[in-house]
């Protein structure tokens, strides 16, 4: 009886392992990668698109100034974490887009806050 349970506990260490092993795989895979060029026109595009977005929603008059930096995920589609320069109130912002890998048009605006 004792090689049994010495086996299944081997077993079950090998199990946490190769779980521990998978998921930090998948965190790498999933890693944001710094945009090279952000005077890219589709990176800026994206930056004004997002400041757009958030003025429709909170109304406070925000311009788009220019995308400072970036970087961006590839999953299903492609996820921007870009610092945009806004005025209206001046300042610099995160604003988290995602915009599909279908060739649709239809981009998400995630999250929009103040750089801190």
């Amino acid at each position: 009886m004792r090689p049994i349970i010495i086996l299944s506990f081997l077993v079950s260490a090998a199990m946490v392992v190769i779980s521990v092993a998978a998921i930090r795989a998948m965190e790498l895979q999933m890693a944001f990668d710094p945009i090279e060029d952000v005077t890219d026109p589709h990176v800026q595009e994206l930056g004004a698109w997002a400041v757009a977005e958030y003025d429709k929603r909170a109304g406070v008059g925000l311009r788009f100034n220019r995308v400072v930096r970036g970087e961006s995920q590839v999953m299903v589609g492609v996820r921007y974490r870009l610092v945009v320069d806004a005025s209206e109130p001046h300042g610099q912002y995160v604003a988290d887009v995602g915009e599909p890998d279908d060739g649709t048009d239809a981009r998400v605006l995630f999250s929009f806050r103040p750089v801190s």
